[in-house]
């Protein structure tokens, strides 16, 4: 998978609402975030990812909201925080660069791995599918969307039984008083509702 970091340098503008700047001013502003973006990269390859991500965060915040550049700024960040394990992180910072720049495969497949090492299956999976949206040939997104359901149902699985354990435990404790245990009732699930009835047993 391309995890690296957007080395694209762009030529662009930078006039926000309300404001008009020069040609010159708003040249300057945004070269001025590209020269920093250029560091961290620099930082980055040497795998000084503490350092990129100091770096990074000064590109976006010399960089004007709204910008298409800030994409590759907060996508940088992203990379550096998944190379450190900072999953969390990543995610949210993925998240800011998808807000700007929507259609960004690199980007949606970083959060994809992220989300799937913080075990958050269900947004993993739609992010891979999000990514073959973009790049239907993207291979390890494909093998994640063939893969991911059938985990996603075995983890479900897993928390319904955790669930109704919990519910047992209390279940006995506030039957416990009256001689009872949920050991005196029995749950059927009807196979055509998927639904569940309570037997009394004596």
């Amino acid at each position: 998978m391309d995890m690296d970091v957007d080395m694209e340098v762009d030529m662009c503008t930078y006039e926000p609402s309300g404001v008009s700047y020069g040609p010159t001013s708003r040249k300057a502003c945004v070269l001025r975030a590209e020269d920093i973006k250029t560091n961290g990269n620099e930082f980055y390859k040497k795998q000084d990812f503490e350092a990129a991500i100091d770096v990074y965060t000064k590109a976006i915040d010399v960089c004007p909201p709204g910008r298409e550049e800030r994409a590759a700024y907060f996508g940088n960040r992203a990379a550096c925080y998944f190379k450190l394990d900072k999953y969390k992180e990543c995610v949210e910072d993925c998240s800011q660069a998808l807000l700007v720049k929507p259609s960004y495969p690199k980007v949606s497949l970083r959060r994809a791995v992220a989300c799937e090492r913080l075990e958050d299956l269900e947004v993993a999976l739609e992010d891979y599918e999000r990514v073959l949206q973009d790049d239907p040939g993207n291979v390890e997104a494909r093998m994640a969307v063939k893969r991911l359901p059938a985990q996603i149902e075995e983890k479900n699985e897993k928390l319904k039984q955790e669930m109704f354990g919990n519910l047992r435990k209390l279940g006995d404790m506030c039957l416990k008083p009256f001689g009872l245990s949920t050991n005196n009732f029995a749950m059927e699930q009807d196979p055509s509702t998927g639904s569940y009835n309570i037997k009394f047993n004596q």
